[in-house]
């Protein structure tokens, strides 16, 4: 990571308890109720790529939980408080997302936000042993009329995380930023926050 990066991405590397990780880990693999989404950015970007597309459970959605595995997941919003010095006043989101590798490797998916409101924070947990780096960019979108169309030449500096197991990222939720395919792996998991601070 470069210095002038470092300013608005923040990493903590085994973040969860391994024994926490391996039983979520567990869980992904065998009990939890997946959606299919067709556009990876919920059709903000207009975007058709008829690879886009990934595996989503939701936790929580809009301030409310959505899923049974609630209080299994919910501790790791103290470790995120923990690990980053801050207070999460509500969560707004919190998902698992998995993506597949493609016929044709795409460099990255669409670049969005994750709120375009100021005072919100994106985490990131890298959950399995995968690859499919995280893009982070210099640039900030807090249009209150919700454009998330974002071509990739406006984008001028980014910060590339690396994906590597139980490490978490955090970043202002009104960043701009992208996920990469896995390339080497057949499916990329991580679980998004999102949360009010």
């Amino acid at each position: 990571m470069n210095n002038e990066s470092e300013r608005f991405v923040q990493v903590i590397d085994d973040a969860l308890p391994d024994n926490y990780l391996k039983d979520i880990i567990r869980l992904v693999n065998s009990n939890l109720t997946w959606d299919f989404r067709e556009d990876i950015n919920y059709d903000r970007t207009g975007n058709t790529d008829i690879w886009n597309k990934m595996m989503v459970a939701p936790i929580i959605q809009n301030a409310a939980s959505v899923s049974k595995h609630y209080d299994f997941l919910y501790p790791i919003i103290y470790l995120v408080e923990e690990k980053f010095q801050l207070k999460a006043k509500s969560i707004f989101r919190m998902k698992i997302n998995k993506t597949f590798t493609v016929p044709h490797y795409l460099e990255s998916r669409e670049w969005h936000t994750d709120s375009n409101v100021i005072g919100y924070k994106s985490v990131v947990l890298y959950l399995d042993d995968s690859d499919g780096d995280t893009l982070v960019s210099n640039l900030c979108h807090t249009n209150p009329l919700g454009d998330f169309s974002f071509p990739i030449e406006n984008i001028q500096s980014y910060e590339t995380v690396e994906y590597k197991q139980n490490r978490m990222v955090l970043f202002d939720s009104h960043r701009l930023h992208c996920g990469s395919f896995p390339k080497e792996h057949k499916c990329r998991t991580v679980m998004n926050l999102v949360m009010a601070v």
